[in-house]
């Protein structure tokens, strides 16, 4: 099957009181946003977009003709309806921050039965739910995705794609998809957090410093956390970012004995100075596969 898209969807509309949406949708194998216009179940796109346009758009005050507006409505049903396809697969995750991976399954349907009203959810598609698990399970890509405030959104990652087919592969024992996973970053998979855990790591396992708990604070931005050397007692601090973010190296002179430096997609600039180290990225990709990965797959297969 094909899977053309990755997306991710915030399920928090504006339902009742007693009503969980995130629940209803995932019990009934359902993603979908609100911005009801009546009741018609059987309701075609152009009807309810004809509806939707008079209901929630706005008067642009600064125009001299009135010019109607769309709110965000627009944006959100027209990626369920249009934008979507069959064989997309779509991350959520409900109110205890568990993750789950759904294969859209169905064409876009207008709902306005009393308990899709109540829940706020009436522009949906038929998706297949999995659920995944807890955040460590997914990619990091699609965790930065959940910052935005929009309600629905393609998720602009081919290695967060590839690996979101092979969890559905695995957690339905089913080959669904056909996978390619040539020239894919494994840094796209590490959320932040999942970056600076890798650093940490390998600083302690092959450079001999431990980590000094409780120095990673939100007002030390130059550095994410303070480590001293085993044998030699020196004092290091590493700066760790993700994604297209470059490190100017003159920032950092001076500030311990030894300065660690990484970046996933940037680039390092300035003047290299004695006590800077930039991390290598294929030796940390290395350092993954051969201490991470491998342990993980042991687990994995112990528990099968």
């Amino acid at each position: 099957m094909r899977c053309e898209n990755l997306w991710r969807i915030n399920i928090k509309p504006n339902s009742k009181e007693s009503v969980n949406p995130r629940r209803f949708c995932l019990e009934k194998n359902i993603l979908g946003v609100g911005w009801a216009v009546g009741e018609s179940d059987n309701m075609t796109w152009k009807e309810y977009e004809s509806k939707a346009l008079k209901k929630y758009c706005y008067e642009d005050k600064n125009n001299s003709k009135k010019k109607k507006v769309p709110r965000s409505w627009k944006v959100a049903t027209n990626i369920v309806n249009k934008n979507m396809k069959i064989g997309d697969l779509c991350w959520t995750r409900d109110e205890l921050g568990v993750y789950y991976l759904g294969r859209i399954i169905g064409e876009w349907e207008y709902k306005s039965t009393q308990e899709y009203i109540n829940a706020d959810i009436v522009n949906v598609r038929k998706c297949e739910w999995i659920k995944v698990g807890l955040i460590d399970e997914v990619p990091g890509k699609v965790i930065n995705s959940f910052a935005t405030r929009s309600t629905v959104q393609k998720v602009w990652d081919n290695t967060a794609l590839e690996y979101s087919k092979l969890l559905y592969n695995q957690y339905t024992k089913d080959e669904k998809y056909e996978l390619n996973l040539e020239n894919k970053s494994i840094f796209s998979l590490l959320s932040p957090d999942d970056c600076e855990n890798v650093i940490g790591l390998y600083l302690q396992k092959e450079e001999g410093y431990y980590i000094i708990p409780k120095t990673n604070r939100l007002d030390t931005v130059k550095y994410e956390f303070v480590l001293k050397h085993k044998d030699s007692g020196k004092k290091a601090i590493v700066q760790v970012k993700s994604g297209n973010v470059n490190l100017n190296l003159d920032e950092f002179k001076g500030l311990a004995d030894e300065v660690f430096l990484f970046t996933t997609e940037g680039k390092y600039e300035g003047n290299l100075d004695e006590s800077i180290k930039k991390l290598n990225k294929q030796v940390i990709e290395k350092f993954i596969f051969d201490n991470i990965y491998k342990n993980n797959a042991r687990c994995n297969s112990k528990m099968d």
